[in-house]
Order: structure tokens, then C-alpha cells, then sequence
């Protein structure tokens, strides 16, 4: 019995200095040593064992900085500021289990171009997410689709878009989970809405709802 306490204590120990080990390398130092120098932390939270648990990231989002994101199993809020991609692919991001809050920008010069994309599949795996907030990037019917799929979603914004798509409908499938919703286009570039989505109106567990900047009859 007292060998297999031991052998226990060790086991323990020794996972407890791996899991340690592996927060240590997702680190703000570490992260700070891939990005460019044209790119900013504008923000970034360790928790006491050394975990990015919140960053706020402004620079180009390339396949290198995403799935190094991927690896930061703490990661409860993600901020990607200037994310001018001409197809910004988030899918790594499903390893993201504690991810609460997700935010993405392309930059202000950029609102409403036609460019910038979010490639098809970039939200189906964030199951954990409450709060999502687009500003400048191209929404069509599969980014809506994506959105749509999240099943704890709350708090969900699509501002300064270039809207190319008319049809909302799969957005009822977030009835019972949204709460707050807001669309507003970006009339000088962008496509903008022109019928009001009917989906909307099953959205039963609304408490605001802000749609500006469109062209609805």
C-alpha cells in the first residue's frame, strides 16, 4: 500500500509538471517571439501557472499565429485586430474548449471590402463561445450558417460588414440562446440588407436587438 502511495504521489506529480511545462510554452513571451515586428500585443493574461488565458492581438492572423493560438488550451477571450486576410481561417481554433469570447477586426481603411473573408468552417467547432463580434469582413450564407451553429451563442455582432448574402434564416437555430444581436452596415463600400430578416423574429430569448445602416423597406 505504501509503494502505491508513492507510485500515485509521482504519477501525480509528474502530470501536474507536464501540464506546467505546456502552459509555460503558451506564454506571452513565447507568442511574442513569432509575430513580426509589424505586428502589436495590444494585450495579454497569463493565469498564476503561466497560461495565456486572454490576448489581444493586432497584425496579420497567418496559418503560423493561428495554430499557434490553437495551443493555448486556457485562452478564454481572443481579440485579432487588423486581421486582413483575403481568407482568414479559424478552424485550428476548435481546440479551443474554454473560449468564451472571440473578436475580430480587419482594419478601419478596410471596413466593407469585398476582400476580406472568413473562410467556410471557421466557427463550427467553437461550442463554447457566448459573445462573437465581426467588424469589416465579408458576411455570406456559409458564415451565417457557421454563426448559426454555435450552440451557446449569446451576444453576437456583425458590424461594418459587406453583407453579400440576404438570407439570415439559419439564424432562428440560435432561438434559444441569443440574446443580443446587432447588424449594421457599412454603406460607403459595402453591401448592405434590404429586406429584413424574418429569422429574427424567432429569436425568442432576445433582449436587444440594434439594425442600422440598412436599406429595408
Amino acid at each position: 500500500m505504501h509503494y502505491k502511495s508513492i507510485l500515485k504521489s509521482l504519477s501525480l506529480g509528474l502530470l501536474f509538471t507536464f501540464v506546467q511545462s505546456k502552459a509555460i510554452k503558451n506564454n506571452c513571451e513565447n507568442f511574442k517571439s513569432i509575430i513580426s515586428e509589424y505586428d502589436e500585443i495590444k494585450e495579454c493574461i497569463e493565469n498564476r501557472n503561466g497560461a495565456i488565458t486572454s490576448l489581444s492581438f493586432s497584425g496579420e492572423p497567418n496559418s503560423t499565429i493561428i495554430n499557434n493560438i490553437s495551443t493555448m488550451t486556457y485562452l478564454v477571450n481572443l481579440e485579432i485586430y487588423d486581421g486582413s486576410l483575403d481568407n482568414l481561417d479559424l478552424q485550428p481554433l476548435t481546440n479551443l474548449s474554454k473560449l468564451k469570447t472571440l473578436h475580430l477586426e480587419c482594419s478601419y481603411s478596410r471596413y466593407g471590402s469585398k476582400k476580406y473573408k472568413i473562410k467556410g468552417g471557421s466557427f463550427k467547432g467553437l461550442k463554447k463561445v457566448k459573445k462573437l463580434s465581426i467588424r469589416g469582413f465579408t458576411i455570406n450564407e456559409t458564415v451565417i450558417k457557421d454563426i448559426s451553429s454555435m450552440p451557446k451563442l449569446e451576444d453576437l455582432t456583425l458590424q461594418t460588414c459587406n453583407h453579400v448574402t440576404q438570407d439570415y434564416s439559419s439564424l432562428s437555430k440560435l432561438q434559444k440562446t441569443l440574446k443580443y444581436l446587432t447588424i449594421r452596415s457599412y454603406t460607403y463600400r459595402s453591401g448592405i440588407i434590404k429586406e429584413f430578416p424574418e429569422s429574427i423574429l424567432s429569436l425568442t430569448k432576445l433582449k436587444n436587438l440594434t439594425f442600422s445602416y440598412n436599406e429595408v423597406d
